[in-house]
């Protein structure tokens, strides 16, 4: 039951709690260094991203139990062993894999999570979120593609089981208005500075119609 959920964004001291199939039980515990069996991604990498992005995802919590999360990155900081780290679009950020709590599906925790990745895109001037589904049943690492496209993305790059899918975040007002309103709820639940923009990256400009 979900009774006073928040959506905050993801640190590198988070990682421990994060549930999931990788984890120890169904409270999130990982092992003990750290990093979940079969991660995409490590407490080091984490550190490097929240350096250099300010946030290396989003997590949502009920009742001070974490219930789902989403972790992200531009695609100049994506893991240097990630099979798709060069297959990213240089405009998106990426998700690369997340989990909502069995117990806790079907409530809109995947969709606030997403939107909340999406407008942390905006205020870094993405023009889009990028996730490389997979089509293959059971857990793994990347994020099914029916889930993806349900919340929004499309197919970018087919693919018969690892198609490469995107969500452009800019596309109608609507929407820039959505995602300015998430961020005000999303930032106001953890206050710090603005992180420095990424090295060596152009904000993207976009005309009136957005």
């Amino acid at each position: 039951m979900i009774r006073s959920r928040r959506i905050r964004p993801l640190t590198p001291r988070d990682l421990d709690r994060l549930p999931g199939p990788y984890a120890d039980d169904d409270h999130g515990s990982a092992p003990a260094n750290g990093k979940p069996r079969g991660w995409v991604a490590d407490a080091d990498w984490a550190e490097e991203v929240t350096r250099q992005w300010g946030s290396c995802g989003v997590m949502a919590s009920n009742a001070g139990r974490v219930i789902g999360y989403l972790i992200a990155a531009p695609p100049e900081l994506l893991p240097k062993d990630a099979t798709f780290a060069a297959g990213a679009s240089r405009d998106a950020a990426v998700l690369l894999t997340g989990f909502v709590v069995e117990e806790f599906r079907g409530h809109g925790v995947g969709r606030q999570l997403v939107q909340s990745v999406a407008a942390l895109g905006v205020r870094r001037s993405y023009r889009a979120l990028e996730a490389f589904g997979t089509s293959l049943p059971g857990p793994g690492p990347l994020l099914p593609v029916g889930w993806l496209t349900a919340v929004g993305f499309e197919i970018a790059r087919p693919h018969p089981v690892t198609p490469r899918l995107r969500m452009e975040l800019r596309s109608t007002v609507r929407r820039r208005f959505e995602l300015t309103a998430v961020l005000s709820r999303l930032t106001g639940l953890v206050a710090r500075p603005a992180p420095p923009e990424p090295a060596n990256y152009e904000p993207a400009r976009f005309d009136r119609a957005g």
